[in-house]
């Protein structure tokens, strides 16, 4: 199953939605690694993985949410 990843942008006030594995490999090495890590356990649990990126501070953050 492919899983899309959400990303809610602070400064723009957009939601973008884009393919797991693109988007996982755009990041940097340490955040990938981790981002895979919770993507995994997330499609376990048939959850998907939100980003909300501020752009400004400069902080990207993830949340986990039922897909139901």
């Amino acid at each position: 199953m492919i899983i899309n990843f959400m990303e809610y942008s602070l400064l723009y006030r957009i939601i973008y939605a884009y393919p797991a594995n693109e988007y996982i490999d755009a990041l940097s090495f340490q955040k990938r690694e981790d981002a895979r890590t919770i993507y995994q356990s997330a499609c376990l649990e048939n959850k998907i993985m939100i980003f909300v990126k501020d752009m400004e501070n400069k902080i990207l953050q993830s949340y986990i949410t039922p897909i139901d």
